[in-house]
Formats: structure tokens, sequence, C-alpha cells
């Protein structure tokens, strides 16, 4: 089994703990992207996430590429920030399908984005690409 080799002091870990919001799935495609044994720093490691964030995020990615047009601008939105439901052109059950599917949070009466990674790569397609 060949293993991926990653050399990083423990502010890289920490700089890739904080990009993955630890979550395994993502820290592995991450690592997977960056597996040729450089050693990375911060800024280093923020260029290549911008290069490379569709291999590394591409959970998010995934979950982007099935949601309607109505719930990616909804979603382009929230990238701003929160949001009070009368703020958001949508119905109260698209709002709570978005959280259903993990991609939005209520916090007291403001609609958030739960990640942000998933912020991060609403950006970037937005950048990239134009839309989400």
């Amino acid at each position: 089994m060949q293993g991926t080799w990653f050399q990083g002091c423990s502010g890289r870990i920490e700089y890739i703990h904080k990009i993955t919001e630890g979550m395994p799935l993502f820290i592995d495609s991450f690592l997977n992207v960056l597996s040729d044994g450089i050693i990375y720093g911060p800024a280093l490691l923020e260029e290549n996430f911008k290069a490379k964030f569709q291999q590394i995020a591409f959970p998010w990615i995934a979950e982007l590429n099935s949601l309607t047009l109505r719930e990616k601008n909804i979603l382009s939105l929230l990238k701003e920030g929160p949001l009070g439901g009368d703020e958001i052109p949508a119905s109260s059950s698209e709002l709570e399908e978005l959280e259903l599917r993990g991609l939005i949070e209520l916090q007291g009466d403001k609609w958030n984005l739960d990640s942000e990674l998933l912020r991060r790569v609403i950006v970037e397609l937005e950048n990239q690409t134009g839309c989400i």
C-alpha cells in the first residue's frame, strides 16, 4: 500500500486542520493532492488550496452539483454572511432542506453556511467559473 508523505511542522498541520475543519475525508483529500514530499508553509498551502481546491474539496463540489439553481443561489447569498429568513428569497421548506443536507444552519434567527470550508469552496468556484 502506498502512503502519502507530507512534511510539516505543527503550524502547517494546524493550518490543514483549520482549512479542512478536521474532517478526515477532506484531510485525506488535501494530503493526497500534496503528496510530493515538499515542505509546505501556510502561504504555499493556501496557494495550492486555490489551485487544487476542486481535488481537495470534491465532496462539497459533488454535493453542490446535486443542488437546484435556487438552492445554489441561497448558498451564494449566504457566503457573504448570516441572513435572516426574510432576507433570503426562498421558502422555509427550501431552507430546511438545505439544513437537512448539512449545508446551512440556523443560528438564533439568522441562516448561515454550516462550514467555513463550504464558504471557501463557493467563493473559489465563483472566482474560477463565475457560478457554483
